[in-house]
């Protein structure tokens, strides 16, 4: 360890030209056991990553313990510089302790993340993402809020635990993670972002949304493994929110007053469709792309477009078969 080489590189072109470029090269020990790191004051985990470079070791594991609050920017630079760094851990019982924004953002070897212990009340904005070995997220029960793009493009995350606390959840939030499962449980949701969930193709049922939720926003579920979506108090489905669930063939929205652009846009296993009175307002390109011939639609009364019972027809479509329901 420390030992240093001189790496040599020459490139012949096909003139004969010779290229030659060199770099030096330090030795590293790779060390996996724990490491851990208590913090009573700002600086304390920057200075005990910076020792590590003395000591040429590469430690892949590390635990933050003592006062996460005390951390401070350099700390949390040292972390997300150290690209060594493969699970971490990060436990404390003083309150107040808040992660950055971009904490870990594109971190090229992130793979565990695990904060049982600690206080933080966020995952702040683009915390996670682009992390594209990051597989396991556990959280802890005060994490009310989730941000904008916190873990977006997180392309290989199979599990988010302990965040039933959560009831926001930010644009982008989970938005590319296509192998996160559906038994993540989040608390009541009150407030979802435009695109939260939009291209978590393994997540198989909505999230448990609260009564005062009655808007999905833009693209919210749009590429979701859902095969059947019942919601009683929805009133607004926003542009494209289960565009492209290639799985869904039933949907029932009893409360729903509007469907926007592409809401239900390319769901050709659709077979059984209902809406309730309130409806009045449906775009022409909501159901865009669904096999008409093959679905079944339940109607209220004094809807838009109401059918003629004999064609079969709604928003200018033949369908399997319409039915009216006083």
């Amino acid at each position: 360890e420390g030992d240093v080489a001189e790496l040599t590189v020459t490139f012949v072109k096909a003139d004969g030209e010779r290229l030659v470029g060199s770099t030096f090269l330090t030795a590293w020990k790779k060390d996996a056991t724990q490491k851990d790191i208590t913090v009573s004051a700002g600086g304390e985990v920057a200075d005990a990553i910076e020792g590590y470079a003395t000591a040429y070791t590469v430690y892949t594991n590390i635990t933050v313990s003592g006062s996460a609050a005390a951390m401070n920017e350099a700390d949390w630079k040292a972390l997300t510089d150290y690209k060594s760094l493969t699970t971490l851990t990060i436990s404390n019982s003083a309150a107040g302790a808040e992660m950055p924004a971009n904490a870990f953002e594109n971190h090229p070897a992130l793979a565990s993340v695990d904060l049982t212990g600690s206080t933080f009340a966020a995952i702040p904005a683009s915390a996670f993402a682009g992390c594209k070995k990051l597989t396991s997220f556990t959280g802890v029960a005060t994490i009310t809020s989730i941000g904008t793009s916190a873990f977006e493009g997180c392309e290989a995350l199979t599990t988010v635990g302990t965040v039933d606390g959560v009831t926001t959840i930010g644009e982008n939030a989970f938005k590319g993670c296509a192998v996160l499962g559906a038994s993540t449980a989040f608390g009541a949701l009150e407030s979802l972002g435009n695109n939260a969930f939009n291209g978590c193709a393994a997540w198989t049922a909505v999230p448990t949304l609260a009564s005062s939720l009655v808007a999905l926003p833009e693209g919210v579920f749009a590429g979701c493994g859902f095969t059947s979506v019942t919601l009683a108090n929805v009133q607004t489905i926003g542009k494209d929110a289960f565009k492209g669930c290639e799985g869904l063939a039933t949907i029932s929205f009893d409360a729903a007053t509007s469907i926007g652009a592409g809401a239900f846009a390319n769901n050709t296993a659709l077979t059984s469709i209902t809406f309730g009175a309130a409806l009045t307002d449906v775009d022409d390109s909501a159901f865009e792309g669904v096999t008409y011939g093959g679905c079944t639609v339940t109607l209220k009364t004094t809807l838009v477009g109401e059918p003629d019972d004999s064609t079969n027809e709604w928003l200018g479509q033949t369908w399997n078969s319409v039915t009216l329901n006083p």
